[in-house]
């Protein structure tokens, strides 16, 4: 008869079980670290290899310790059992203490995200009591883990036009500023420009909200009034141009913005935005060379292949010849901006080049050839806008 102690067939048939897990665990883990070792991952995964290979030893060990507890449990003895199930008691219980750890912050920062949305759902509606509430119920952590600090809740108040929160936000003491830092929201304009990092004055300047405008620029600095004045060169705001100038912005800015492509009119360019370079044509806070309106040219082309080469592009483009470009210098290794846009094949690029000036005859033979093709071929249909959710330019 079997000792009460002694092992059955279901104890035995776990044990082994156990011992093929802690194995595939050992193994496993041992081969990613190895694997890491020779062959480092690097980049933005550095060391994932050894992550991965303790995940392995940590789970496979955690798994073979509970079939050794259930053993244990169930009545058996065995000596190598018991030794076993001791050396793998701690590292299990670190496992499973960092894993409650990691549920518990998974379980705080659910909340403050439902916290930090209720913050953000008041800005939305303008709502400023309702903001007061929710904003004393989400602490700085919250904030922090939900992306509502004030800074940012002004963003947000300025994309919304929510005037009494941003108002109040002010009054709290939000900023706004321009950095790695601060708070920015990308968009998007209907001629499918990409804008990025535009702070809450840009933002308002975009929106042509001039009342929220007036409002930011008591919470600005320098550096965020800069970027606003960049986003209003670039989406032709006028109006906001005029009033960020005003403000008082020190011209030229110095490194590193103080390259030909750093100039407001080759920002302008980037929009191909005529009211903003007639005005820094006619009277213009950084003096306009030769090198700036060739960058600028360079900015008005890429422009072109961004969007789908509105025709106001013509006309800019014949600003900057006056101002000393030359719109059949070579570009990026071909010979000229029309020699780029066939290479691309780009009809509506050429077309638009061809009537701004650009010469035909300084052309490769072969882009030659390849241009009377891409004249006689079919228009393209548009595709780089957009409908809804954009910025009108």
């Amino acid at each position: 008869m079997a000792r009460p102690d002694s092992p059955t067939a279901f104890t035995n048939l776990l044990a082994a079980l156990s011992l093929v897990i802690l194995a595939a665990g050992v193994v496993g883990g041992a081969g990613l670290c190895i694997l890491e070792m020779l062959q480092p991952s690097g980049g933005w995964f550095a060391g994932l290899g050894y992550v991965l290979g303790l995940m392995a030893l940590a789970a496979g060990n955690l798994l073979s310790w509970l079939l050794n507890a259930i053993c244990r449990w169930l009545g058996d003895r065995r000596k190598w059992l018991r030794t076993l199930l001791a050396a793998q008691t701690l590292p299990a219980l670190l496992c499973l203490g960092y894993g409650g750890f990691e549920l518990w912050g998974m379980r705080q920062d659910g909340q403050a995200l439902e916290r930090g949305a209720a913050v953000r759902e008041a800005v939305r509606r303008d709502d400023v009591a309702a903001l007061n509430a929710a904003l004393s119920r989400c602490d700085a952590t919250c904030q922090g883990t939900a992306d509502a600090r004030p800074d940012a809740l002004l963003l947000l108040a300025a994309d919304a036009g929510a005037r009494r929160a941003a108002r109040w936000l002010v009054n709290q003491g939000a900023k706004v500023s321009w950095g790695l830092n601060t708070p920015g929201m990308d968009l998007r304009s209907c001629e499918g420009l990409y804008l990025p990092g535009v702070n809450a004055l840009g933002m308002a300047a975009a929106r042509k909200d001039g009342d929220m405008q007036r409002l930011l620029l008591e919470a600005s600095d320098e550096d965020g009034r800069y970027a606003a004045l960049r986003m209003a060169a670039e989406l032709d705001r006028l109006d906001a141009f005029e009033a960020l100038l005003a403000a008082g912005i020190s011209l030229p800015r110095g490194a590193p913005f103080d390259g030909p492509h750093d100039h407001l009119l080759a920002v302008a360019a980037g929009g191909a935005s005529l009211q903003v370079a007639r005005r820094l044509l006619a009277a213009p806070p950084v003096p306009i060379t030769p090198a700036v309106a060739q960058a600028a040219l360079a900015q008005l082309f890429r422009f072109m292949n961004d969007t789908d080469g509105p025709p106001r592009a013509i006309e800019f483009a014949q600003l900057l010849v006056a101002q000393g470009a030359d719109i059949d210098a070579p570009y990026q290794g071909e010979a000229s901006l029309l020699a780029e846009a066939v290479r691309i094949k780009r009809k509506d690029m050429a077309r638009l080049l061809l009537q701004a000036g650009a010469s035909r005859a300084r052309l490769p033979q072969e882009r030659r050839e390849a241009l009377q093709a891409l004249l006689a071929g079919p228009d393209e249909a548009p595709w780089h806008g957009a409908a809804s959710g954009c910025v009108a330019p």
